[in-house]
């Protein structure tokens, strides 16, 4: 699976060429890999290419998932003013929690999968910045009398 890279100062350039690309390789292979903003979106074209579905990772624990993450993720869920569904789910074996989107791969062209990936990055990073401010609930902080 080749890996393509989104770097926003040259969007302009090269973003309708990668695009492209991620579509050359989702009718290929059903499979892409695209790096937005130096994070991993795995692509997939599903059920004989009707739907769309898009995966990453927006919370890394190193051995464990900390209860400030996990409730913060079993409880309302904030809004990041998404014009896309999105959903989360927790891979436990690994310590990961991935930010997914599921929809219709029909009528898609280059501008649409654009709109959606950049629209997709960006609800990841919000997340990203939730749950690792979360993360910080569970930091014990000893303080030392001087």
């Amino acid at each position: 699976m080749k890996h393509f890279n989104y770097n926003k100062s040259q969007a302009i350039m090269i973003k309708s060429k990668e695009i492209a690309k991620v579509l050359s390789q989702l009718s290929d292979h059903s499979k892409a890999e695209f790096i937005f903003d130096g994070n991993d979106i795995i692509i997939r074209a599903l059920d004989d290419a009707s739907k769309l579905s898009l995966s990453t990772v927006v919370y890394y624990g190193n051995s464990y998932i900390p209860k400030s993450v996990r409730q913060s993720v079993q409880k309302q869920l904030p809004d990041f003013n998404s014009l896309i569904p999105t959903f989360l789910s927790v891979d436990e074996q690994h310590f990961r929690i991935f930010l997914n989107y599921l929809g219709k791969f029909d009528n898609i062209n280059s501008s649409k999968l654009q709109n959606l990936l950049e629209e997709f990055g960006s609800v990841a990073d919000e997340w990203r910045l939730y749950l690792d401010d979360q993360d910080r609930n569970d930091h014990i902080y000893i303080y030392k009398n001087r």
